[in-house]
């Protein structure tokens, strides 16, 4: 069931949304008139914790508590307090990032772009290709990395159920 969130944004064209893992009261949202925006709530009052445009936020748990992971002007970036501050992590090499997803303890992220996808096994310090031929527009991917799906631009649906070496379908 659904029920209507009254919701204090200057916007409601949201171009990117996490929830935090341990905490489902608290998620943040990218929206077009720009800056991150942060409610602990569940959507009930927000705030603007970043001006600049965070895309494609991703939210994840682990020992030292959660952290956030999105694409700045500089390339992908990483913030532990909550989206106040960020600074750069490793990049994979495909340009733009055009979709992020992590399993909710941050051990595998996928990213995907115009030049295929990528991924990382190491919370993001490093990145190796993927064998996928398309562009993916959004991605999702389980607990433990091995299943990963994905729509393309070309609105056509995927599955990989060995983390990515092989891409059955569409």
């Amino acid at each position: 069931t659904w029920q209507d969130v009254p919701a204090a944004l200057p916007s409601l064209d949201i171009h990117g949304f996490t929830r935090d893992p341990g905490d489902p009261a608290r998620m943040w949202a990218y929206v077009a008139t720009g800056g991150l925006w942060e409610s602990r709530d569940a959507g009930r009052t927000w705030e603007q914790v970043q001006q600049e445009n965070i895309l494609f936020p991703v939210a994840v748990g682990g020992p030292s508590g959660t952290r956030l992971f999105g694409v700045t002007t500089g390339g992908l970036a990483t913030s532990a307090d909550g989206g106040r501050t960020w600074r750069a992590t490793a990049s994979p090499e495909i340009y733009p990032i055009a979709s992020l997803a992590a399993t909710t303890d941050g051990s595998a992220l996928v990213a995907g772009g115009p030049d295929g996808l990528a991924r990382s096994d190491d919370g993001g310090a490093t990145w190796s290709k993927l064998p996928f031929e398309g562009q993916p527009l959004a991605i999702a991917v389980t607990d433990g990395g091995l299943t990963i799906a994905l729509v393309t631009l070309a609105t056509e649906f995927f599955r990989s159920d060995d983390g990515g070496r092989t891409w059955p379908g569409p």
